[in-house]
């Protein structure tokens, strides 16, 4: 046998042992529960009503963990591996998540992956590179001779070119698009892990499968070359076309299109040592639709991250929302659905008559100011039966439940902002039942925030290993270049996702007071420096949701060093030296006068008292103006620090009376 059938039956017996029905009708019954569908309706006559806990659940707790990983843009933050590789791993960390939060709807791919694991246990997304270009044609007419060759410098390639009496009609294609990863979220029924796989991460799994159906005609556009008659076992060409002619909206047979015949591609990643000559397992990449191989190769990675919110310890799939919260809807349905029972009742009363004596037609029909005829005296004839009063009961098992409910799953009604009494209770103990109750979802944070880290690193992974040259990108508001071919791999990285708005506002706090502190002694005392002050303040400007601090603040790193003030003593000690270099001048001037007889020796020392009076006093004044620029220069910084001080402290004093 080949290894490409022993690969085929390979992937057969391990998509067979990872199929699990049961897990695929417990998703189906989960949608169902979220949906409230009415899948036990009670008898005609009776409430219908159905609970909605499981959906109330799930959406008060889904917007609270994507505001957690959408208020920013950064995510996570890739570690230097060294001093020389700080500057480079800022610039991957900026990089990746530009990618991921913005080349992609990070909206839409959050949304759909959480919801997934809280509703059906696991929730999967596949990371893939993608290098497509879109062209974009654009028409114009009537152009001028200078209009088109303005047009022309614009760049875009002439498709279409006619000259009329109007002036050019042309058509321009420009092709845009930035080649990098994208993302989809898979179906979980879709989605094969190995049964002995033990954990929720899939990085070291043995095998992993996601099944999809594709048209003929976008196998083609990605690439490969497939017949017409390609089978997945299913439905052939002319069995698709016979059931397009059975079909009463169908055209006829001449009309179908075989390229657009859906079949079932499977995309494998399993680990074999068939091409390794037995000797050790490798990781392969394999496509297939029914026995046809359309892939097979190998790679170093699997791109699909799946998550959980409840994961159970030696298992792969593990436990949701729905899981946590079904049995309480069912016992709510229920009594709601009794007290609503008897409400009607006692609205639309039984009563006990006398068949020969009363009207059996009128007594039927229910209506105001209907009539019932009675032969002889009606209070003889009709007596009403009464039901004790059970709605009371019914409302404090529903309040009991309910409470059931807030203690398993975390979410109360102080974090959904639905209780009414709130206001009534004290401070600190609804800040102690939000801490309490925020404990859990910030456990399902973490737990998500594992995924987003693997999800990060695939995305790094595949952008090292597709991107081959450099690329202009705009990031934190400037233009850089940025070529993935010289980066370095890295898995090591740090989650940059906060664990709730308390814990956020307690970081605002916190930061605050150590900024004050650097303002107020930091600074002066050389603790602290204009470089850490910055990042006290892009760290806060983050906390507020606010993307670039660069907006805000001046980073001190861009800008020029600053010049240095002379210091007065070097500036007193160069005018001794000058001093001493006048005056060795003038004593050789003397001596050379002395030599010279008469007049001329008389007029040199009047010369030489003059030039040292003037020398005198030119280092006079030099002096007293170093000492007063110096006292002007302590006076200065002194005035600024007292100002910066007295405006802390008025902060301070206008942040208490706050």
């Amino acid at each position: 046998m080949s290894a490409d059938k022993q690969l085929i039956a390979a992937i057969e017996r391990a998509e067979g042992l990872a199929e699990d029905r049961a897990l695929q009708a417990d998703r189906a019954e989960a949608i169902q529960v979220y949906r409230g569908d009415n899948t036990n309706p009670a008898e005609e006559g009776r409430s219908q009503y159905v609970a909605r806990d499981v959906y109330d659940v799930v959406e008060t707790v889904k917007p609270q963990l994507l505001k957690l990983f959408l208020s920013g843009d950064e995510v996570v933050r890739f570690n230097p591996v060294g001093p020389e590789d700080v500057e480079q791993a800022k610039l991957e960390t900026e990089f990746i998540n530009y990618v991921a939060l913005q080349r992609n709807n990070a909206f839409e791919l959050f949304d759909g992956w959480l919801h997934d694991g809280l509703v059906q246990k696991n929730g999967y997304v596949l990371a893939y590179w993608d290098d497509a270009e879109q062209t974009d044609k654009e028409q114009y007419e009537r152009l001028a001779d200078e209009e088109l060759a303005l047009l022309l410098q614009s760049g875009g390639e002439v498709t279409e070119h006619e000259l009329t009496d109007e002036g050019h009609k042309v058509t321009i294609e420009r092709k845009r698009g930035l080649p990098c990863v994208k993302y989809q979220n898979l179906a979980p029924e879709n989605v094969r892990v190995s049964h002995q796989h033990d954990r929720v991460a899939l990085s070291e799994c043995d095998f992993v499968e996601r099944i999809e159906e594709k048209t003929l005609a976008q196998l083609r556009d990605e690439g490969f070359d497939v017949p017409d008659d390609l089978s997945d076992g299913g439905l052939s060409e002319s069995d698709y076309e016979a059931a397009i002619r059975e079909e009463e909206h169908a055209r006829e047979s001449e009309g179908a299109d075989p390229s657009m015949r859906r079949v079932k591609v499977r995309e494998c990643w399993i680990r074999t040592a068939l091409y390794s000559g037995g000797k050790r397992a490798e990781l392969r990449h394999v496509i297939l639709v029914g026995t046809t191989i359309l892939e097979n190769e190998a790679t170093d990675l699997i791109p699909v991250i799946g998550w959980s919110p409840a994961p159970l310890p030696h298992q792969h799939h593990g436990m949701s929302m729905v899981d946590e919260a079904t049995d309480l809807q069912d016992v709510k349905t229920a009594l709601t659905r009794g007290v609503l029972d008897t409400v009607y009742l006692s609205l639309q009363g039984r009563h006990a008559i006398n068949t020969n004596v009363v009207n059996l037609d009128d007594m039927l029909v229910s209506r105001p100011g209907g009539v019932v005829r009675v032969d002889g005296d009606p209070h003889a004839a009709i007596a009403p039966l009464t039901n004790p009063p059970t709605q009371s009961v019914g409302l404090q098992a529903i309040e009991y439940f309910d409470q059931v409910r807030e203690s398993r799953t975390g979410i109360t009604r102080y974090t959904s902002g639905l209780d009414p009494n709130a206001l009534n209770k004290t401070a600190t103990g609804i800040m102690q039942l939000q801490a309490a109750s925020m404990a859990r979802v910030e456990l399902k944070a973490r737990r998500f925030a594992e995924a987003v880290k693997d999800l990060f690193i695939v995305t790094h992974a595949l952008t090292l290993k597709h991107g081959r040259g450099p690329q202009m990108v705009e990031l934190s508001n400037q233009w850089v270049t940025v070529d993935p071919s010289n980066w370095k791999r890295r898995t090591d990285m740090t989650i940059s996702v906060g664990l709730g708005t308390g814990n956020r506002q307690e970081q605002n706090m916190f930061l605050m007071q150590m900024l004050q502190v650097a303002l107020r002694q930091g600074l002066p005392l050389g603790f602290s420096d204009p470089a850490h002050v910055y990042a006290m303040l892009a760290r806060l400007t983050n906390n507020a949701g606010f993307r670039a601090a660069e907006e805000f603040w001046v980073d001190p790193s861009s800008q020029p060093p600053k010049q240095q003030p002379p210091d007065p003593k070097l500036m007193i000690e160069q005018a001794k030296l000058q001093q001493a270099q006048q005056e060795t001048q003038i004593d050789a001037q003397m001596k050379q006068a002395e030599m010279m007889g008469g007049q001329q020796a008389e007029a040199a020392k009047l010369q030489q008292a003059q030039q040292e009076a003037v020398l005198r006093a030119e280092v006079e004044l030099r002096k007293a103006q170093i000492q007063a620029d110096t006292q002007l220069r302590i006076a200065r910084m002194t005035a600024h620090t007292q100002r910066q001080s007295a405006l802390s402290n008025v902060k301070v004093r206008r942040r208490e009376f706050q």
